[in-house]
């Protein structure tokens, strides 16, 4: 049973939609035997060919069948008392990619979420949130920068991620990250995006290269500045799928950090198209009873 948090809903929330994009996109691999051993040795870097078929191949990569985790959010500003948040998290994929549903309460004395989004990630991003009649509004691009709620640093665009199908980019090179080969990929805006995020200069994701796994991403101002940074902390097997455990989001100019872990998690189910509608946003929480789901 799920209970909601005890506390006032502010930036961790935006925290975990983001997370809701990056688990979505990201798997990983157990470590092959005898890997470790070889941390000392050179990575050789990939061609400017291998990598772009790097990021095709990561783009394209899912889990099997749908999944749910119920998962924590546990908000360490850099100045204050940290906060505890819950919510659940609906994941599937379609013919546009990945597209999620997140569930968050502000308020333990209210049955009506904070928060009921889906977002829609792939090279035609979208998303849709509940508006105050009650009914689902998709956000227009102009948008995707500003705070989904008053107060809060996260914007839509931590969720959608829209870097990750952008076609130019500059490979940075490759470094190996406890004994594993990684190659980092620093992807370059579109033309007209500036008008969207006129701060924002470059975008850099660092991938597993044996296992295309996402391992960092950091936003970087015109000045060269990091802007904000999500980390993957850790992976967890279950039912022979790794999935995202923990993840850390920090903001570089605050330094405020969000932790977002997974509690427990139900993979390689069948979730009804309905869960996944903008239609049902404000209806009600979609299927969590009966789900098989098991503790991280």
């Amino acid at each position: 049973m799920f209970f909601p948090a005890k506390s006032l809903f502010r930036s961790c929330a935006l925290v975990a939609l983001s997370v809701g994009c990056f688990v979505g996109v990201a798997q990983a691999q157990a470590a092959k035997p005898g890997e470790r051993g070889r941390s000392s040795m050179e990575v050789t870097p990939l061609t400017l060919e291998e990598g772009r078929d790097q990021l095709d191949a990561f783009r394209k990569q899912r889990m099997s069948g749908d999944y749910v985790f119920r998962f924590e959010l546990v908000h360490y500003p850099r100045r204050g008392p940290k906060v505890s948040y819950e919510g659940y998290l609906w994941g599937t994929w379609n013919q546009d990619g990945p597209r999620s549903r997140i569930v968050i309460w502000g308020d333990d004395t209210s049955s009506t979420p904070t928060v009921d989004m889906i977002v829609q990630n792939g090279p035609s991003p979208k998303v849709w949130v509940l508006g105050k009649d009650g009914r689902a509004v998709e956000l227009t691009k102009d948008k995707m920068r500003d705070p989904v709620l008053e107060g809060v640093v996260f914007t839509p665009f931590d969720l959608l991620m829209p870097f990750i199908y952008w076609q130019d980019f500059e490979y940075a090179g490759s470094e190996r990250r406890s004994g594993r080969p990684h190659d980092t990929f620093v992807m370059l805006p579109p033309p007209g995006w500036e008008k969207n995020a006129p701060e924002l200069k470059s975008v850099s994701i660092t991938l597993d290269r044996n296992f295309r796994a996402l391992n960092k991403i950091e936003e970087t101002d015109q000045n060269g500045e990091p802007m904000r940074s999500f980390k993957v902390v850790s992976y967890k097997e279950v039912d022979d799928q790794y999935i995202v455990k923990q993840i850390d989001l920090v903001d570089e100019k605050t330094h405020d950090k969000t932790r977002f872990s997974v509690l427990a998690a139900a993979v390689d189910v069948q979730l009804p198209a309905s869960t996944f509608d903008p239609r049902a946003i404000g209806l009600g929480l979609p299927p969590v009873r009966g789900l098989p789901f098991k503790g991280i």
